[in-house]
């Protein structure tokens, strides 16, 4: 199968600070791809990287048939790349149904259907539309900032850290709306320090150690590698 997004030769950097180095990845339609590593290993970078923001990057970036270079992140979101950023960043003063309608730049059915979609996937919002963000709780606030990106219609999903700082109930909760995602046929690049809950979900994963790719494969592949198991599993 032909991959959504592929990625080969990817550097990026802040100034003279290379936080990348020769990023090989790819992701297929419909697949769960999980990006692991510790804090500081390149994550975030490499997400922002895909969406065209911040660092400036080198190499090669193809999503279906479009090359990314000098594409601007308004037009990646365009052509179907969603993103949910580390820390949520929901609008704090905006309901729950203004954070998502803000997304959305269709008609009005395509728009009502894709709320539609998301009060589906995720009732708690369908409850709280007119709560205001800063009033919801941290797994509800999550899945917000997912609901939010599903609004533009993605066919790949960048998700960073997506259960960072959640109760082990909520964050069982969140990944399992991941898996709900892949279902409705979208794909998702999943950047997760919890290893053992980001493998549990994934088809495939790679892990990030410095800004390079140290090893890639099955769950059961990582699961297996001494390096992983030794950094992540407890040894």
């Amino acid at each position: 199968m032909t991959a959504l997004l592929n990625i080969e030769g990817l550097s990026a950097r802040y100034g003279e600070r290379i936080m990348l180095h020769d990023i090989a990845l790819s992701v297929k339609a419909g697949e769960i791809v999980a990006v692991l590593g510790a804090n500081g290993a390149g994550k975030t970078t490499l997400l922002n990287a895909i969406m065209g923001i911040g660092a400036t990057v080198t190499g090669t970036l193809r999503f279906g048939s479009t090359s990314l270079t000098d594409v601007s992140t308004a037009d990646r979101a365009r052509a179907g790349l969603g993103f949910s950023p580390e820390g949520r960043r929901v609008f704090p003063g905006m309901t729950v149904r203004e954070n998502l309608l803000v997304a959305s730049r269709a008609d009005a059915a395509k728009t009502s259907r894709r709320l539609h979609e998301v009060h589906a996937l995720f009732p708690d919002l369908a409850g709280k539309h007119a709560a205001l963000g800063w009033q919801l709780s941290g797994g509800q606030q999550q899945m917000l900032a997912i609901g939010r990106a599903m609004m533009t219609g993605p066919r790949l999903l960048l998700l960073d850290e997506p259960s960072l700082g959640l109760s082990p109930l909520l964050a069982g909760e969140v990944m399992g709306k991941i898996v709900a995602l892949q279902k409705l046929g979208v794909a998702v690049l999943l950047a997760e320090q919890n290893v053992v809950r980001a493998l549990a979900i994934a088809d495939r994963g790679y892990v990030l150690e410095l800004g390079r790719i140290v090893t890639e494969g099955s769950p059961d592949i990582l699961r297996a590698d001494r390096r992983v198991r030794q950094a992540f599993l407890g040894g």
